[in-house]
């Protein structure tokens, strides 16, 4: 005969829900060479998706995104080599930041800033995720003038 026992635990409103399944077998007289058991019980911790409030939203991500953008660049920056590098990096670590502020449990953010000279020429970016539909999602936004372009994509990716 087989035992199953079912445990839930809920830690808060910002943290997600663990089941935790135990399964208890009886000892087999003698388990097959290639399984390395070393007790009779084996333990399965499920854990369930955020709830609708606890999940990363393509508009909260591009409202984000759209501030950070205005307060570094604005609508009078004009484009220079030596800055380009290091406004990228602060408009990355910014909006990841505040992605990490909304405090949603579970979630890791992959930022992408693009910033270029507008010279004439033209420019397209793609890119390919596999990943689960319910929980995560991504946001880009471009922003320039005649100077610049400047494309931030934000991807949030809960991690089960």
């Amino acid at each position: 005969s087989c035992k199953l026992l079912l445990s839930r635990s809920r830690k808060s409103n910002h943290t997600c829900k663990q089941t935790t399944l135990v399964l208890a077998l009886p000892a087999s007289p003698s388990p097959p060479s290639h399984l390395h058991t070393h007790n009779t019980m084996s333990t399965k911790t499920v854990i369930e998706p955020p709830s609708y409030h606890n999940k990363a939203t393509k508009r909260r991500m591009e409202e984000i995104i759209k501030e950070v953008q205005a307060d570094n660049l604005g609508s009078n920056w004009e484009y220079t080599g030596d800055d380009a590098a290091l406004v990228t990096k602060k408009i990355s670590d910014e909006v990841k930041g505040r992605l990490r502020d909304l405090g949603l449990p579970r979630y890791k953010y992959m930022v992408q800033v693009v910033l270029g000279q507008k010279v004439g020429e033209g420019m397209q970016m793609g890119c390919r995720c596999l990943w689960d539909t319910n929980t995560d999602a991504y946001a880009t936004v471009v922003h320039g003038n005649d100077s610049y372009f400047c494309s931030v994509t934000a991807f949030g990716v809960y991690q089960y």
